[in-house]
């Protein structure tokens, strides 16, 4: 289970709620407003070929421990908001047609480099749509790459406003992060619209 909650929420779990559940971890997410009258689809070149694959072709990092380490440190994926361990049966349970993957992580001399990003689509009622992004990994060179590929697919296939989550992973540097985004313009929630930042929490069902 994930919950994402703002950071000054002023709810707090009761003591029954934590006899339930554990907390794991936690996420930065960082929200911007996506225009796709703002953004055309031929101002966002991506120079770097980025590998579409369905979510269980995910499943192919899980086999190499320094790719495993390298994108999962917390042993957790996150899809459609529910986190699930690593083990290749459980990419078969979600239903994922409102889920994307890009990746351009490559193995070389034992080094791992690249992302993989997950994003989530979905229809609330203002904007019609909103999107999490989840990263995986830190090298922050891949970061512009996959936002212009889920961007792309916002201007092309939602044609509407969005909102745009981005979870930052905690091995990310995320003045870099937010240094990149900045480039494409978006228009960044404040507390009057939306939270800026808020957390996702990881909660994980005691048995």
């Amino acid at each position: 289970m994930v919950v994402a909650v703002d950071t000054d929420h002023p709810y707090i779990p009761s003591d029954a709620f934590w006899k339930l559940y554990s907390m794991i971890s936690t996420k930065d997410m960082l929200r911007y407003m996506v225009i796709p009258s703002q953004l055309i689809s031929s101002e966002l070149p991506n120079n770097r070929p980025l590998m579409n694959m369905p979510i269980h072709g995910v499943a192919n990092y899980f086999d190499t421990e320094a790719v495993r380490k390298y994108l999962f440190p917390e042993d957790r994926i996150v899809i459609n908001w529910i986190p699930y361990r690593l083990l290749p049966s459980n990419l078969a349970l979600p239903e994922c047609n409102n889920t994307v993957c890009a990746s351009d992580v490559q193995v070389c001399n034992r080094m791992v480099s690249g992302l993989l990003s997950i994003a989530t689509f979905y229809t609330i009622r203002r904007p019609r749509y909103a999107c999490t992004l989840d990263l995986y990994g830190s090298d922050v060179s891949s970061v512009r790459y996959h936002l212009i590929y889920h961007l792309k697919f916002i201007v092309n296939e939602l044609k509407d406003l969005a909102c745009l989550s981005i979870v930052v992973d905690k091995q990310l540097d995320k003045q870099k992060l937010v240094d990149v985004i900045a480039e494409f313009r978006l228009i960044q929630l404040t507390d009057s619209d939306d939270p800026s930042k808020t957390l996702q929490y990881f909660l994980e069902r005691n048995l």
